[in-house]
């Protein structure tokens, strides 16, 4: 693709751009039945887990913009992270003022030695909230491009576009939709869902709210195996305070017999450490870093993080756990509590 064709693209993403953010004023509650308007919504709480890892009001969070990341010399996308201020790290138009309130008040006054069912399951049904999001965002991006490169890029590359976003809105209906509807089923129905609840001394310095693929990069090998293709899913969340650092990973109960590698992973401290890394700085796409922490990290380990956040088709399909830079290193695991 020639350099004016990458002009033209970025000039395009940029329209797109313009066009996401009317119309994220638009956006309804995505709770069944309620029509008011979303608010802009915090995965991560502003004023407790990211208040705790600010520096002078900041945070490193990943910069999602396309038209800013897109390089018009080789047509790539250069993902970064960006000093952030805490009021716009982590938003989303999610749900309206008073479902989010309401909703996630158990799980934003303080966490103790013992979450409750309650609190495990609102923080997978607020993770599922915000990759439903992400997830419709992505959709309408790629809808756009889609619809503004035909007459620009070459057939078989648009086809391949087409194709592929024909794909992803199949998986959007199958998968995000329907976990998002279980996830907020489980929350009225007061279900018990499963999950691990790891408890580290200090402030982490990292905080996050991701949906993850049960087997990571290997869902594909094992999608057969899934009742009607729909692929299980866990929730990802740490929750920093001043003296201790909170990770959840919580899943429904009819995917538990999905969970083995989940359970391997976080039962011993040896295992735990790298797979934390992992899940924090390769399978996150809300991940906020406090500063100091980001900057102290190794220029080469750096590098090598963010070609693990790629998208598979780009870095290469799998990930070793093994190679993954271990930032986090100074976890004094105090607890584990597996329900």
């Amino acid at each position: 693709m020639t350099n004016q064709h990458n002009v033209q693209i970025k000039s395009i993403l940029n329209r797109f751009e313009k066009k996401h953010k009317k119309d994220k004023k638009k956006i309804q509650c995505v709770v069944e039945n309620c029509t008011t308007r979303a608010i802009s919504s915090h995965s991560q709480q502003q004023n407790g887990q990211l208040k705790v890892i600010q520096e002078n009001s900041k945070v490193y969070a990943l910069h999602d913009n396309l038209c800013n990341t897109y390089n018009i010399d080789d047509g790539e996308l250069d993902f970064k992270f960006e000093l952030t201020p805490i009021s716009k790290a982590s938003t989303f138009p999610g749900l309206c003022n008073f479902h989010d309130t309401s909703i996630f008040k158990c799980i934003e006054s303080g966490l103790t030695e013992k979450i409750t069912e309650t609190q495990a399951a609102t923080f997978m049904y607020r993770s599922n909230c915000y990759e439903r999001y992400r997830r419709d965002r992505e959709l309408k991006r790629h809808k756009f491009l889609i619809d503004n490169t035909v007459d620009l890029i070459s057939y078989q590359n648009w086809k391949s576009l087409k194709d592929k976003y024909e794909n992803d809105i199949d998986d959007y209906k199958k998968h995000t939709l329907r976990d998002l509807e279980l996830s907020y089923q489980q929350l009225e129905n007061n279900q018990t869902p499963r999950y691990i609840h790891i408890i580290v001394s200090g402030n982490l310095g990292v905080s996050c709210c991701s949906k993850v693929n049960m087997h990571l990069d290997r869902y594909s090998e094992n999608l057969d195996s899934y009742p009607e293709r729909r692929i299980p899913s866990f929730s990802f969340n740490i929750v920093p305070d001043e003296n201790k650092t909170h990770i959840v990973l919580a899943w429904l109960d009819k995917d538990d017999q999905f969970s083995s590698l989940l359970k391997e992973q976080t039962s011993t401290n040896d295992r735990i450490v790298p797979f934390i890394n992992r899940l924090v700085f390769c399978e996150t796409e809300d991940l906020c870093i406090m500063p100091s922490l980001w900057d102290a990290i190794r220029p080469i380990h750096r590098t090598k993080i963010m070609k693990f956040m790629e998208h598979p088709n780009t870095r290469g399909f799998f990930i070793n756990t093994s190679d993954v830079p271990i930032i986090l290193s100074n976890m004094n695991i105090e607890k584990v509590i597996n329900h």
